[in-house]
């Protein structure tokens, strides 16, 4: 096992790539969440104005039993569509938060790696071949929980319907004027209900998130430099106190977290809906170059922030202790390394999607040379292909942009 370097060869320190790495990764999952969550009110939207159309094609007829019946038919098949259309594009995104995960750890583990003990690893993870069983076994496992809690939301839903109708129109009152307020009343309980699929959606990306990284760090367990697994919590004014006393908890990737506030043990995050931890690797040779304040401050510790929830509610056991205060100087090299590692782990993302959309043109070529090749299989391939090529165009002008600040 290489020897930790106690001095790095450049002026950032390893707890300042740490951290900045540990953000990017927290912004990283932010961002893949917000774009699932677009898509479904997208979707969510498109399907009320169809909704909304067939509402108003019903014949002019007072409200009545039967009417309120036919307006619940429209409910329940709008409902069966949007779930059909949620979990066929769920499946993609579990995909694609997948193998960002990997990508993003493999990432984390190289940089740290140079920096710490002085040269990147080859990794067991950091092959198409390894990462697509690994997705395949999260998403299999992910697809039966989120369909479950979509049926109960769709449940949950088309009952609060018919209970607000019952409620908002009185039978006898003509079309013209049901008709307002039946629509009203279908828009404000999807509205209302609207916090159910941002817990789903946000329970579900983070599952897949930490799921592949802990693979990634089973598959990286080594008996001479033992993998660990780091909690690493999101600070602002949202951090709960269950959250704070889990901040840097470490074990064994074979071993559970315990979360003593709320008295239970689980591999990974989520351990409960919302739960915006993760997990970040830790070689046991890294420990040799941190300290007490180090080792939070290479977690993303926000001194700022926590000292102000601690005002506020105590801190609690197992907090990390107080940083000293920060200049103006201190800050602006922090923005600076982060600033350099967050280019650094978005080169390297952009030269593996280049990498894999080489890989996929040629297989496409194959393809199409052999008559036996299935038409669907190309057509899905040529998709990924057109999916990759705007990935690496989107992350070169992300790149730019970050440059030229």
């Amino acid at each position: 096992m290489a020897e930790p370097k106690t001095e790095p060869e450049s002026d950032l320190t390893a707890e300042a790539l740490a951290a900045a790495l540990a953000l990017f990764l927290q912004n990283k999952l932010q961002e893949l969440y917000d774009n699932i969550a677009a898509r479904q009110l997208r979707m969510m939207e498109a399907e009320l104005e169809v909704v909304h159309v067939e509402i108003e094609e019903l014949p002019d007829e007072p409200w009545s039993n039967t009417r309120r019946a036919a307006v619940i038919a429209i409910i329940a098949l709008a409902m069966r569509r949007i779930s059909s259309a949620s979990l066929a594009q769920m499946k993609r995104d579990l995909s694609v938060i997948s193998l960002e995960s990997r990508n993003a750890m493999v990432s984390y583990l190289d940089e740290l790696d140079t920096k710490i003990l002085g040269d990147t690893t080859k990794l067991k993870s950091d092959t198409m071949e390894w990462w697509e069983k690994a997705e395949a076994d999260i998403r299999k496992k992910r697809m039966r929980q989120y369909t479950a809690s979509w049926r109960r939301y769709a449940a949950v839903v088309t009952q609060q319907i018919v209970d607000a109708l019952e409620k908002a129109v009185q039978i006898g009152k003509p079309w013209s004027v049901a008709n307002t307020a039946v629509w009203s009343t279908i828009r404000h309980v999807v509205k209302k209900t609207q916090w159910m699929v941002d817990g789903i959606l946000k329970t579900e990306a983070s599952a897949a998130w930490n799921g592949t990284a802990l693979a990634v760090m089973i598959a990286e367990n080594s008996s001479t430099d033992p993998m660990m697994k780091k909690l690493v919590t999101t600070f602002d004014r949202r951090t709960g106190r269950d959250s704070v006393a889990l901040h840097g908890q470490t074990r064994p990737v074979n071993e559970p977290f315990y979360d003593r506030v709320n008295g239970i043990t689980y591999m990974a995050p989520p351990n409960r809906p919302r739960d915006r931890e993760m997990i970040v690797p830790w070689r046991a040779s890294y420990e040799a170059v941190f300290d007490d304040y180090t080792r939070d401050s290479a977690l993303g510790y926000d001194p700022e922030i926590h000292g102000k929830r601690k005002r506020l509610s105590g801190a609690p056991k197992g907090a990390p202790k107080p940083a000293p205060k920060i200049t103006a100087k201190d800050a602006q090299r922090a923005g600076r390394a982060k600033r350099a590692a967050r280019l650094r782990v978005m080169r390297a993302e952009r030269r593996r999607a280049v990498e894999e959309l080489r890989r996929t043109r040629t297989t496409i070529e194959a393809m199409r040379q052999n008559s036996s090749t299935d038409p669907t299989t190309l057509i899905e391939l040529t998709a990924l292909r057109a999916q990759l090529r705007h990935k690496v165009e989107e992350q070169s002008s992300r790149i730019e942009s970050i440059q030229a600040r």
